[in-house]
This record gives structure tokens, sequence and C-alpha cells, in this order.
């Protein structure tokens, strides 16, 4: 199997990934791993190192893992979720539109996966103060933003982790990320979300009883 980005190590992209067998003695370390985190991205890191057995031949310590893409990390959370729940699980929900209840069944292994852009796992972008280089989000922002309390400001303290420096000063990226105007924020963010690996989810299901899609 392969990641649909990968990761970035040594100016090297790793897309090849393996598990463990799936023993009991796996899926006590995957539930001790969801229930001792302190937040849901510091569960995810113990599930996957919990379970994956390599990352392109790479260990998997939680440093690696941390630094796999949030698109990654998602899409080897559902490929898991496959393996160890079922691959076609069941939900039922209201009808937006006439509120009868009806069930519809997902397949984790036919959600659609967008991978990564040509650049991955970076972008450039040209904004009022200049040209500036970034890095996808991964797992090690989002154990920091798991603890912001706006969102406002998770979405600058993410861009100043995402921002290159290869001479500029921390003070910098402070500056630089505080100047920039919400439409400059989201044309950043728009070209993040461009190089970033996805995975749906979300999906729509045609209600039983209307057809209504909801």
């Amino acid at each position: 199997m392969r990641l649909p980005g990968g990761l970035w190590h040594n100016g090297r992209r790793y897309r090849a990934f393996g598990l463990r067998p799936l023993t009991g003695a796996v899926e006590l370390a995957v539930s001790e791993a969801a229930q001792h985190a302190d937040t849901t991205p510091g569960a995810v890191t113990g599930v996957l190192q919990a379970t994956l057995a390599h990352i392109g031949g790479l260990t998997p310590d939680t440093a690696r893992i941390d630094a796999l893409s949030v698109g990654d990390r998602q899409f080897l959370t559902t490929y898991l979720a496959g393996k160890m729940v079922a691959d076609e699980v069941w939900f039922t929900v209201a009808c937006r539109e006439c509120g009868e209840r009806f069930d519809f069944a997902l397949r984790f292994s036919e959600l659609p996966v967008k991978p990564a852009g040509p650049s991955y796992p970076f972008c450039e972008t040209v904004i009022g103060a200049g040209t500036f280089k970034w890095r996808v989000p991964n797992g090690s922002d989002q154990k920091i933003l798991a603890r912001q309390a706006s969102e406002k400001e998770a979405i600058r303290s993410l861009l100043r982790r995402c921002l290159i420096q290869e001479e500029a000063a921390e003070e910098t990226a402070t500056g630089v990320i505080d100047a920039m105007t919400d439409a400059e924020l989201a044309q950043v963010e728009a070209a993040l979300e461009a190089q970033s690996p996805e995975i749906a989810n979300r999906v729509e299901a045609a209600c039983a009883a209307c057809a209504q899609i909801n």
C-alpha cells in the first residue's frame, strides 16, 4: 500500500507502508493509545505507532508519525478502520427534508482519495510581503492546535509553524503572519490545500422515503 502523500524525510518522499499483524496484543495497544491520549491527534499518533510496521522501510516512531501530513493520517486511520472493524459499516440518519430515518452502507475502501499535489509537501505563495514557502500541515501541528482556544488564532499559529524559514528568525515569521490580510490567509490556505492529500470525510445518501439527497 502507498500513502496518498508520503513522509518527507531527509529530502526524500516515502510512500509505501506496512501494518503489523493485527494480533490481540496490537488491538490492546490500540485501545490503550486511544484511552490514554489527552488529545485526538495524540490518540491518532498512538494508534498508528501501535499498528504500523514501517513507513517506506523506516521505523514508525512518534516523530515520523507526527511528521505525516494530516491527509495521510486520515487515510491511515480510515484504512485501519476497514481492517480492524469492518470495511462495510451501516449508518442510520434522519432525512433533512422529510424527517424519516433511513439506513445506508459505507465502504471505507471505496472512499475517494485525492493524491498530493506535484510540489508536495511544499508550496509557494506571493503575497504583499513577498514570496514565501510553506509546508503542508502535519500531525505535530494538530497536536499543538488541539490546545488552541481561538479558531482565528489557531490559523495564524498554524501558518507560523508551516512557514519555511531557512535563515529568518522566529520573530520574522510572527511578523509576516500577523501582517497578513484575511484574503492573504485564504490564499495561503488554498495553496496548502491544493498540495495536501485528502480522503473524503463526508458522504451523500438518498432518503429511502422521499429520495432527497442528504
